[in-house]
């Protein structure tokens, strides 16, 4: 079974570390697995992607290309300080070094 609701389904994922996070947004920006993240066109769909995780055992639905962008937006507004999310993960992954 698939949701479409994906704030609730973000919510079951362990998204505590940021490289778990970029593998996310890789996965639905790019539509190409990801890490422990997998997506796939929804059976009979040119537009509607099904996104699973190794870490949740329901799947999410994007209805539509409108629903991916929303889905990409919404982890660029909760998780990556108000940065596009390609800028904050070279920040984040920069911060990370040992000078």
């Amino acid at each position: 079974m698939a949701t479409t609701d994906f704030e609730t389904w973000i919510n079951e994922l362990d998204l505590s570390y940021y490289d778990d996070i970029d593998s996310l947004y890789q996965t639905v920006y790019n539509c190409e697995d990801y890490g422990c993240y997998s997506i796939a066109l929804a059976k009979g769909s040119t537009d509607r992607w099904i996104v699973s995780s190794d870490d949740c055992e329901e799947s999410l639905l994007l209805a539509s290309d409108k629903a991916r962008r929303a889905f990409l937006n919404y982890i660029e507004a909760h998780f990556c300080d108000g940065l596009d999310e390609h800028a904050w993960y070279e920040f984040m992954r920069e911060s990370e070094k040992d000078d």
